[in-house]
């Protein structure tokens, strides 16, 4: 990820802390799955580079790996769910795709403005 994606993560998550005027729940859902998609993150990354370092990767620890992500977000879709009264299922479930929020939300935002920039160089 790029420090523009990062920044606009950061961004994300100052806005969700912004959400406790309203509810807690929201905030403290918001940030357990943004925390679980930086895990699966990290994950995924470790994974590719240790394939790329070995030349290999085995369809069966491909296969594996993602499979744990995903148990890792069901994990905090469950917990969500059962912990009601602390974490917002909604704001967690968004949470989970912070870090695909927040690659979206970079190449909108940032893309027009290179864009506009490559359109007043060419004139």
């Amino acid at each position: 990820m790029t420090d523009k994606t990062w920044k606009v993560f950061r961004i994300l998550m100052a806005v969700s802390v912004l959400f406790a005027v309203i509810d807690y729940r929201i905030t403290l859902g918001y940030i357990f799955g943004a925390c679980a998609s930086l895990v699966t993150l990290k994950r995924i990354e470790r994974f590719c580079d240790a394939a790329i370092q070995a030349r290999y990767s085995s369809n069966v620890r491909a296969f594996g790996g993602f499979m744990v992500n995903y148990m890792i977000m069901a994990a905090v879709l469950t917990a969500a769910a059962v912990f009601r009264n602390v974490f917002n299922i909604f704001a967690a479930a968004l949470g989970l795709m912070a870090i695909k929020l927040s690659v979206i939300l970079e190449s909108i935002l940032f893309r027009e403005k290179e864009a506009a920039h490559g359109d007043q160089s060419t004139v």
